[in-house]
């Protein structure tokens, strides 16, 4: 599985739901439900599909720039998102992942890989605690060993801290602190029934904020100089749905800055 040093995704994303309007005499017309249909940029793109009730049933991938494809369905049990199936080339299926739930609160996720040429096991997995019901840390396992963590701080509903520290011999080690800050829109988990967006977009936790990322920087544990920014513009139809977003990624270490646009598109639930 495959960790990223800032754990920040180059996908983020997130919509708005349209509201109601009242017209004159008190008549309230029916609200209208919007169902995310495709996620496009300049490397891929993501299509979504839908159950009757609105939970994502399956999403399929294309690489624009490699050629590749590939589809994952979603398996549910007891309301919730249990599994990720993924569609192999000769059309066969194997577990990608799987989640395990106590009560409402996902504790567990499990990564599948290939041990060899043909079995399938898990190789990694997510362990989350939680206390007063918000997520407060995340460890990350690696075969047999936990190598690192992250510890959140939420504020009005979002994470706006993360904490990260690795674990390789003896106690455990200050890394990186991120912080977050977000616009005044619903973000995607407010939107997608069963938290489709942060199942998906696996080590981005701001999927479980309320609001949508605007920014994150992110410093080193031993000093105060900016290791990592991101900022996240975005534009919103005239029905309040996300349009586009601005993606801007700007590494200081390597001085490097890069730009990905998405861009967003929407079906009404029939």
């Amino acid at each position: 599985m495959k960790r990223s040093l800032f754990v920040l995704m180059a996908a983020a994303f997130s919509f708005a739901a349209c509201s109601k309007k009242d017209t004159p005499g008190d008549i309230t017309v029916p609200e209208k439900e919007w169902l995310l249909d495709r996620i496009v940029n300049e490397e891929d793109s993501v299509q979504l599909f839908y159950n009757g009730d609105a939970t994502v049933k399956q999403f399929a991938r294309f690489g624009k720039a490699y050629g590749w494809n590939d589809s994952t369905r979603l398996e549910y049990a007891n309301g919730k998102v249990a599994r990720f199936l993924l569609y192999e080339v000769e059309g066969g299926t194997r577990l990608d992942r799987v989640f395990t739930y106590n009560g409402d609160q996902l504790v567990r996720i499990d990564y599948y890989n290939f041990v060899d040429a043909t079995e399938i096991a898990v190789t990694d997995h997510d362990s989350l605690v939680y206390d007063n019901g918000k997520l407060a840390e995340c460890h990350h396992i690696n075969g047999d060993y936990r190598n690192s963590f992250s510890v959140y701080t939420w504020e009005n509903g979002n994470i706006v801290k993360e904490e990260q520290f690795s674990v390789v011999a003896g106690p455990p080690v200050a890394d990186l602190v991120i912080t977050y800050t977000y616009n005044e829109k619903p973000g995607l988990s407010a939107s997608i029934k069963g938290n489709f967006a942060f199942l998906f977009y696996q080590d981005d936790y701001t999927f479980l904020s309320a609001n949508a990322l605007e920014k994150a920087e992110a410093r080193y544990a031993s000093g105060e100089a900016l290791a990592f920014r991101r900022t996240v513009e975005y534009t919103y139809t005239t029905e309040g749905l996300l349009s586009t977003a601005v993606v801007t990624d700007e590494d200081m270490e390597e001085d490097e800055t890069t730009i990905l646009h998405n861009s967003y598109t929407f079906i009404e639930k029939n």
